[in-house]
């Protein structure tokens, strides 16, 4: 037999593999693969999974609507052999919107679901499945399936989002702007949507003008009857101003951690808790435009996304419509090539129409990497 692989070999492999799984929507695959015990740390890998159970859980909601019941005890099934605490949340979420249900529908179709959700759930079969709390979100007015072009016509955005891959710092969802609406799933006015207890619209976030200088992120909600918490107090009407470690309560299944680690940037991210994601992220970059916005990635502990091994630091400034990516040791993306320098720099547009890649110089190391990708939709294709 010849000598094993090593380590860091065989991590490359499987990480290829469950990519490629991803790619092919052959989500068992791609979740079995991270699942390997070369892939319990590694961020990336982290990132497929997450994108993996987020795809599986959109499947359940459409086949809930779709009163698919053998579809969706299927996926239910899936999801809990590798997360069980989601499939358990999707339970439940489904179940509350069986509880108020928006359109009428055939009654031995919602009598099977209810049956199939109560008997997950280990309630007796023949009762209506009903959520663990007493409280249920409000059933949202929005459409059940938001398309493309459901933003535009909302409005105009509030955010640009796309996804921005870290070599060794993990995955992001970037939004660019300075207001995004927090809300459900179902919501296409929602900048940042979730499968969780809330409505449609319920917080927005905003990038003002602070009373101690500066610009700070301030949360504000939107609905008076559902309260939000920060530093375990209830945020007034009027929005909290929000500090480094603040903790944020959205709804009992959905909160947040908000980092501002660096006090001379007013990007922040947020830190989603208890297998909350958005758009398949866990970790949300909240990117403010300008020189006062700018996000250090660097081997300093303060930096808003701190790499250890990185010998030059990699800043990210939004200008207009372009991020510009910017790093003393070079930068490079397909054929074009910025040779290092103080002023090395290299322009993309904001959010990327397509994936970009991006090696950044590291001066006798191996080169570092970035890489963006537009948000997907159904059928494939990218969302602005």
């Amino acid at each position: 037999m010849g000598a094993p692989l090593p380590r860091f070999v065989r991590r490359i492999l499987l990480l290829s593999r469950a990519r490629g799984a991803l790619e092919r929507d052959a989500l068992d695959l791609a979740l079995e693969t991270c699942a390997a015990p070369e892939l319990e740390l590694d961020p990336e890998a982290r990132a497929v999974r997450e994108a993996a159970l987020e795809r599986l859980v959109k499947q359940g909601a459409r086949q809930h609507e779709m009163l698919d019941v053998e579809g969706l005890e299927s996926t239910l099934a899936l999801i809990a052999k590798h997360a069980p605490e989601r499939a358990f949340q999707l339970q439940r979420d489904l179940a509350a919107q069986d509880a108020a249900p928006e359109v009428e529908a055939p009654a031995s179709s919602r009598a099977a679901l209810q049956a199939l959700l109560a008997e997950l759930r280990g309630a007796p079969a023949g009762t209506t499945a009903t959520p663990s709390t007493p409280t249920a979100p409000s059933a949202p007015s929005a459409p059940s399936a938001p398309g493309p072009d459901d933003r535009a016509s909302a409005g105009p955005a509030r955010a640009r989002l796309f996804h921005l891959a870290v070599d060794d710092g993990g995955e992001f969802l970037v939004a660019a702007g300075t207001r995004c609406v927090l809300g459900h799933l179902r919501s296409p006015r929602a900048d940042l949507p979730f499968l969780a207890d809330v409505e449609g619209e319920h917080a927005e976030l905003r990038l003002e003008a602070s009373f101690h200088g500066g610009e700070r992120w301030r949360i504000v909600p939107l609905v008076p009857a559902r309260p939000i918490r920060a530093r375990d107090l209830g945020v007034p009407a009027e929005g909290h101003e929000l500090a480094h470690g603040d903790r944020v309560e959205l709804a009992r299944n959905l909160a947040f951690r908000f980092v501002a680690s660096e006090p001379s940037s007013s990007s922040a991210i947020l830190e989603l808790e208890h297998g909350a994601e958005c758009q398949g992220a866990v970790r949300i970059l909240l990117l403010a435009g300008g020189a006062s916005g700018r996000v250090r990635i660097g081997r300093k502990r303060r930096r808003l996304i701190p790499v250890a091994d990185l010998a030059e630091d990699v800043v990210l400034e939004l200008k207009g419509d372009e991020l510009v990516v910017a790093c003393a040791g070079g930068v490079r993306s397909g054929a074009v090539v910025v040779a290092p320098g103080p002023e090395a720099r290299l322009a993309l547009p904001c959010p990327p129409p397509a994936r970009v890649d991006c090696l950044l110089g590291a001066r006798a190391r191996p080169p570092f990497m970035l890489l963006l990708r537009p948000l997907a939709i159904e059928g494939g294709g990218a969302r602005a």
